[in-house]
Formats: C-alpha cells, sequence, structure tokens
C-alpha cells in the first residue's frame, strides 16, 4: 500500500461498488463527476491518490456525502 494511501485515510476502494450500485460505466461517472475516464480507473485501482475537489465531485455525481470517501466519515454501513 503506497503512503499517501495510509496517510489520507480514503476510503476510494468503495468507489467501485457505489457505481456499480447505480449501474454507472466508469465513462457516465467520469461524465458525471466531470473528470476523465482514466481518472475514475486509476482511483477505483487505488493508482493514485484523489484530490479533495475531485472527491466532492464525486461524491455529488453518485448522491453520496463526501464523508463516504474520507476518513472522517460514518463506516460504511452508516453512509448508505
Amino acid at each position: 500500500m503506497a503512503d499517501w494511501q495510509q496517510e489520507e485515510g480514503t476510503k476510494m476502494h468503495r468507489l467501485r461498488s457505489l457505481r456499480l450500485e447505480r449501474a454507472m460505466t466508469q465513462a457516465d461517472l467520469a461524465e458525471a463527476a466531470g473528470v476523465t475516464p482514466g481518472t475514475i480507473l486509476r482511483l477505483e485501482r487505488g493508482e493514485r491518490p484523489p484530490f479533495p475537489t475531485t472527491i466532492r465531485k464525486l461524491a455529488e455525481a453518485l448522491g453520496v456525502d463526501v464523508r463516504v470517501f474520507t476518513k472522517c466519515g460514518p463506516p460504511a454501513e452508516e453512509a448508505k
């Protein structure tokens, strides 16, 4: 695990499951969030840290609270 993954405390591993729950492709989510499909791919794979603005855009596009993707958020079960 990369240092940024441990330090950031993000929960980007939830991104793929939230996207699939909404029957969205990576391209669909990218368009809705105003990012590139490559960004979605890299975030889902854990290859890059998310920018705070990207986290906000993804949360809005998925209809979830931004805390779902941050270390200050509630456990995944409570965030639904």
